[in-house]
C-alpha cells in the first residue's frame, strides 16, 4: 500500500479470476484503502453538541459538549488513526457517557 498517500492495508497480489498468480496483465493488487474522515457520532440525545465533529479526519480530534440548559462535563473524541471505514464514527473515552450533560430542575421554592 502507498503508505505515503495515506493509504492503509496489506496489498496482495491477484488474478482477476481469484487465483494468485505473478504480477501481469491479469493481476491486481487488493487490500489498500485510502484512509478517510469519520461518520458524526451517533449521540442519540438532544443535550449534547457534536457538530464540531463533522468530517475529522484520521487522527484528529473534536468536542462533544452540553447543550444549554444541559450541563455536565463534556469530553474530546477523536477519529483513529489510520481510518479505512466511512461509517467508523468518532470514539470517546469509556468514562464518558452522554447522559453525563443533564437538565437538573429543582423543586420550586413555594408550591403554586
Amino acid at each position: 500500500c502507498d503508505f505515503d498517500n495515506k493509504y492503509r492495508g496489506t496489498a496482495v497480489l491477484t488474478c482477476r479470476d481469484g487465483t494468485k498468480c505473478k504480477k501481469g496483465p491479469y493481476s491486481e493488487l487488493l487490500g489498500c484503502a485510502p484512509e478517510v474522515q469519520c461518520a458524526p457520532p451517533d449521540i442519540g440525545s438532544c443535550a449534547v453538541n457534536a457538530s464540531a465533529c463533522v468530517g475529522i479526519l484520521p487522527g484528529a480530534s473534536c468536542e462533544l459538549a452540553c447543550i444549554w440548559p444541559y450541563h455536565g462535563q463534556g469530553t474530546i473524541a477523536t477519529c483513529p488513526n489510520d481510518n479505512v471505514d466511512p461509517l467508523q464514527p468518532v470514539v470517546w473515552p469509556k468514562s464518558w457517557n452522554p447522559s453525563m450533560c443533564r437538565l437538573d430542575c429543582p423543586d420550586p421554592s413555594e408550591p403554586p
